[in-house]
């Protein structure tokens, strides 16, 4: 079951699914990446639920039920990023949209908002509790102006 497509800055796509991502390079070769419990440099969870590209070209991969993971193309390098540990930068480990505007990355969870700020690695959480309709975000969408349009469960 595929539920997110996205095509990188170089053309390579990337397919994320219930059994992990599919990449397919049409100059060479299709990968598969997904999740190893014995390998910390796999993804933390095979369903992956959306895929983002940055700036500096680190895809974001969120997934349904283990946080983030920052995949860095050119060393292989994967960071997971979560609710809790070391990298515990969103306030839940439920993902379901990932997308950017310039050094912000803006992630929607099932218990509020998450904006990133990749240059000084702040992460400040919106809830119900400061302004939110709704914790359970579902879609997020920046227009041509740099606004974030927000679409929540109800």
């Amino acid at each position: 079951e595929v539920h997110s497509l996205m095509q990188d800055k170089s053309g390579i796509i990337w397919v994320g699914t219930y059994s992990g991502i599919n990449i397919f390079d049409p100059n060479i070769k299709i990968e598969h990446y997904k999740n190893n419990p014995l390998d910390k440099n796999s993804i933390s969870e095979s369903i992956v639920t959306t895929i983002y590209e940055d700036k500096y070209k680190y895809l974001w991969v969120g997934t349904y039920s283990n946080g983030i993971n920052l995949i860095n193309r050119d060393t292989g390098e994967i960071i997971r990023l979560g609710s809790e540990g070391d990298y515990n930068f969103i306030v839940s480990d439920y993902i379901n949209y990932i997308t950017g505007y310039k050094d912000e990355i803006y992630v929607a969870t099932d218990y509020g908002l998450n904006i990133i700020n990749t240059n000084t690695k702040e992460s400040f959480t919106y809830t119900e509790n400061n302004g939110l309709v709704e914790n359970n975000i579902k879609n997020l969408f920046v227009d041509s102006s740099g606004n974030l349009w927000i679409g929540s469960a109800n």
